[in-house]
């Protein structure tokens, strides 16, 4: 990291485990002294807009893909997941119905950022192997050991709740919102989604579901 603007990006697919990442990454960074000091962060469109302090450091989380916020920044780390999953959970959290362009969208994003991630990290990481990740985001960030168990334990507290400042949609540190966490499970699509939805899903993405190793339905 040895640029004089630092932006790192914690991108990720939709209900993707995306807010956990892009606070095990704060906290990473912020483990160092020296970044913590120097560092600002939040959503995109806040930085965008110039609603965030600007410091050396600047670290944001955004879904959509961006290609000048990818040219410009020094770090990339991205979630996935299951996109039946990401639209069950869009529709528990949001009441998104779930469709065939909203499959399309998920995909094509997906696609992007992926090609450009400096760290990659499936959803079935996020419940599996959190340590593991913090421990990987430690050494790419360059900020010497760090306590993962602490850090996990610090974002399994945090919420929309947290002490710091929100508003009506999110916490302006952590971004989480107000109903954030919704059933987790993988799987869990098949009591939420249209069969013949996803059965449209299954033979348009395919090769997608083969290949990162999502079975298809029954």
């Amino acid at each position: 990291m040895g640029m004089e603007s630092k932006l790192i990006v914690a991108s990720g697919m939709m209900r993707s485990g995306s807010t956990w990442l892009y606070n095990a990454t704060r906290l990473v960074l912020s483990s160092s002294p020296t970044i913590k000091n120097n560092l600002t962060c939040g959503w995109s469109g806040d930085w965008k807009y110039k609603k965030i302090p600007e410091k050396e450091y600047t670290l944001i989380k955004i879904h959509d893909f961006v290609q000048s916020i990818a040219d410009q920044a020094t770090l990339i780390v991205y979630s996935y997941r299951d996109i039946r999953d990401a639209m069950a959970s869009n529709w528990r959290a949001f009441g998104d119905s779930p469709t065939v362009e909203f499959a399309d969208y998920l995909i094509q994003m997906h696609e992007q950022w992926i090609n450009v991630a400096d760290l990659v990290v499936p959803y079935h990481r996020i419940l599996t192997g959190k340590n593991s990740i913090i421990e990987e985001l430690a050494q790419l960030c360059a900020v010497g050991s760090v306590n993962a168990s602490a850090i996990v334990d610090e974002i399994d507290n945090l919420s929309y709740e947290s002490e710091g400042d929100r508003d009506e949609v999110h916490h302006k540190t952590n971004l989480f919102h107000s109903n954030h966490i919704t059933d987790g499970r993988n799987g869990y699509w098949v009591n939420y989604l249209d069969p013949d939805l996803v059965q449209q899903i299954e033979m348009k993405y395919r090769d997608w579901f083969e290949k990162y190793g999502y079975a298809a339905s029954e």
